[in-house]
């Protein structure tokens, strides 16, 4: 038979129940201490309150900067969004453009190749604690080419009447939206992200002025309809216009905030009191979306070259003496329109194309250095957030070499006999009386 085993001393009833109620407290106490001792779990958000910008319940401003990814080679993305930083903003505004992302209809949509990796841009704004106001279009203007929208937009249909609530156009945009809003969404602030804002079309009163044309409430409506099933009904969604055209481009409705654009040679209090109209009561928090920090150049014209000092001041205007309003330079830093992708404007009937450079004499240089504008809004955001010592320290100047003389060997008239044989010589080219659009041979730019 096997071993029988002693039985277990038991503790007198007594005793044990003792022990059983020591315990419970014992435990009870350490959760009360460790529930003292764990922060407090904040609730993301960021809203329009009290006429103020308000983020996770706190009163906040926006010292924001435009720079663009996309027209900044990615190896210096961290550069250049180091220097914004360094110049006191704590937060950056960018497009996307659609066209950069989806040059192909019938292929989807490219969010993680090495230029177009936009999840890598937020994280590199997000780890230098700068917040994002993203604007998305589907038009985005920027100087960009055809404003963002892609080249086969207008070959899949040419009657198709862009920015408004043409069925096909509207199509084709929610289906690109419907690709893009999703991607974006885990980057929401609310969802650990760093976008607080995001932005709907573009300027769009000054399209309806241009054209003559009456509000499109239907393409609006549409664009907030397709935001808020993709991202949710909390995220706080943007228009921008000038102060002339914003009762055209403005929402004027409590869940699309109004915000106004100008630069320093516009007064704040009438850019502002025209936004307050759009706004109401309690939205209306003082925001210039993009406080030109220079201009942009056409074919011919000599390189913007404005004022630093005058800068500091608007700076300073649009902030208030109570230091709460809000603005985003434009550009903070400009980059270049590689390939391409420079756009253009109609001047006087006439067509003017935007250079390559896309300096805009702004405070970080093409080249990312660092010019006396950006010393100017160094100065102006360390007396908003408490001093220098609250700022990153100043990058070192980069080395900037030139490139040498390019010397042109020979040259030929486009319109002269033999030019043209030798150009129309070669296999699979396509005659035609006149010249054919580069989207009707199928041609991306």
């Amino acid at each position: 038979a096997p071993p029988q085993r002693a039985p277990a001393a038991m503790a007198p009833r007594g005793v044990a129940s003792a022990a059983a109620l020591l315990l419970l407290l014992a435990s009870s106490a350490c959760a009360a201490l460790a529930a003292r001792s764990a922060p407090a779990q904040v609730h993301k958000s960021f809203t329009v309150e009290n006429d103020r910008f308000m983020q996770d319940g706190q009163p906040t401003t926006l010292l924001a900067g435009n720079l663009h990814y996309f027209r900044i080679p990615p190896e210096y993305w961290a550069d250049r969004l180091d220097r914004a930083a360094a110049a006191g903003l704590t937060a950056i505004e960018v497009y996307i453009p659609w066209n950069w992302h989806k040059p192909r209809r019938e292929k989807p949509a490219d969010f993680s190749s090495d230029w177009r990796d936009i999840a890598k841009y937020f994280s590199l704004a997000a780890e230098r604690g700068m917040r994002v106001l993203l604007r998305p279009g589907p038009y985005i203007c920027a100087e960009w080419e055809f404003g963002g929208f892609p080249w086969w937009l207008r070959r899949q249909d040419p009657s198709m009447a862009l920015r408004t609530n043409d069925g096909p156009y509207v199509s084709e945009v929610e289906a690109w939206l419907d690709e893009l809003l999703p991607f974006i969404k885990p980057h929401l602030w609310e969802n650990g992200g760093p976008i607080v804002m995001v932005q709907l079309e573009n300027e769009y009163g000054n399209f309806l002025n241009a054209g003559g044309l009456p509000p499109d409430a239907e393409y609006k409506e549409a664009l907030r309809k397709n935001a808020r099933k993709n991202l949710g009904d909390t995220v706080l969604l943007y228009t921008t216009d000038p102060k002339s055209t914003i009762h055209l481009g403005g929402f004027n409705s409590s869940d699309v905030f109004a915000a106004v654009d100008f630069g320093p040679n516009v007064n704040p209090d009438d850019a502002f009191a025209a936004q307050h109209t759009m706004n109401p009561p309690g939205r209306r928090a003082r925001i210039d979306t993009e406080l030109y920090s220079g201009w942009l150049t056409h074919w011919g014209e000599a390189m913007a070259n404005t004022s630093a000092s005058q800068l500091g001041d608007e700076l300073q205007r649009v902030a208030g003496d109570d230091a709460t309003g809000s603005w985003s330079i434009y550009m903070i830093h400009g980059g270049t329109n590689f390939g391409w992708m420079n756009g253009g404007n109609i001047i006087n009937y006439g067509y003017a194309p935007h250079i390559t450079s896309y300096d805009y004499d702004a405070p970080i240089g093409e080249a990312g250095d660092l010019r006396e504008k950006f010393f100017v809004v160094r100065n102006v955001t360390a007396k908003l957030r408490g001093g220098k010592r609250n700022l990153p320290p100043v990058p070192a100047q980069p080395t900037l070499k030139a490139y040498g003389v390019a010397k042109q060997v020979s040259a030929a008239s486009l319109l002269a006999d033999k030019a043209l044989s030798a150009l129309c010589s070669f296999r699979g080219a396509i005659p035609g009386k006149t010249p054919l659009p580069m989207e009707d041979l199928g041609e991306t730019g």
